[in-house]
């Protein structure tokens, strides 16, 4: 009844998460933001895509990490003793994972590099930065 209740609770978790992200924006900017400082459309178009495509594997391997998570979980309880070739094997499973988010993580922003360069990402992100202070502000007065 225990791993019952945890396997319930981890699924919930996992897709609660899963559908809590959105990429209408490119994290804390806009795509006006981008526009502003001279990102021609199509670039940003391309930009989300790529960003797109990389949330959703990072989502997928996440989801991969937690599954192994609940694995090496299910064999603590069940005799941890008994168990400890699977738990290891695992963990190196966890682990590959884990390089797997961060080698995508670093390709992806790579390949955003190819359509909006640091200095344009520097100013759309002062001007984000500017107007999430002037929002902080406003609700600030209220």
């Amino acid at each position: 009844m225990r791993k019952k209740i945890i396997l319930l609770l981890g699924l919930l978790v996992c897709l609660v998460s899963f559908g809590a992200s959105n990429v209408d924006n490119i994290g804390i900017i806009y795509e006006e933001d981008f526009r502003s400082v001279g990102v021609p459309e199509e670039d940003i178009v391309k930009a989300k895509e790529i960003i797109a495509n990389a949330s959703t594997k990072h989502k997928l391997l996440l989801l991969d990490r937690r599954q192994r998570e609940l694995e090496i979980n299910k064999y603590l309880l069940d005799n941890p003793e008994k168990n400890w070739e699977k738990i290891s094997l695992v963990f190196d499973e966890v682990g590959k994972i884990e390089a797997e988010i961060l080698k995508n993580k670093l390709k992806s922003q790579i390949e955003v590099r190819k359509y909006i360069n640091q200095e344009e990402y520097n100013n759309a992100r002062a001007i984000a930065v500017k107007r999430i202070e002037e929002n902080k502000k406003k609700q600030n007065e209220r």
